[in-house]
């Protein structure tokens, strides 16, 4: 079965791809306070002189915008406002998130046939 194995790694693979080129980070001309606390974005790309940070599910808190590190890494991160050159959110579109949604379906049921299709090899003795 590492063929299987194999293939199931390639479709995930595949499917992360899809995920992450459905996600876009459009930049906001609005200032950063501003910005997150009028829509409540999911993310932000903040940009300073010294690099970017990425933070999801960020808030204003005090002279800095904060969050967690990842979607699923919830390590606080923080930039000072005052640091802050340009701000990008996260956004996907509903028509890739549909695309992205049918795939998955797709995919899930093409390994669930394929799983299921080594089961009717055997054949039984029984009469």
């Amino acid at each position: 079965m590492p063929h299987t194995n194999r293939s199931r790694r390639s479709l995930l693979s595949a499917l992360l791809t899809l995920q992450l080129a459905c996600a876009v980070w459009e930049p906001q001309a609005v200032a950063p306070a501003q910005y997150v606390e009028a829509h409540h974005p999911k993310a932000v790309r903040v940009r300073t002189a010294a690099g970017s940070t990425d933070l999801y599910a960020p808030r204003v808190s005090g002279d800095s915008l904060v969050g967690q590190a990842g979607p699923e890494d919830q390590r606080p991160v923080g930039v000072r406002l005052a640091e802050v050159r340009a701000l990008e959110s996260l956004r996907t579109g509903k028509d890739q998130a549909l695309l992205t949604g049918a795939v998955v379906a797709l995919v899930a049921s093409l390994v669930v046939v394929a799983a299921t299709m080594g089961d009717g090899e055997a054949i039984s003795d029984a009469p």
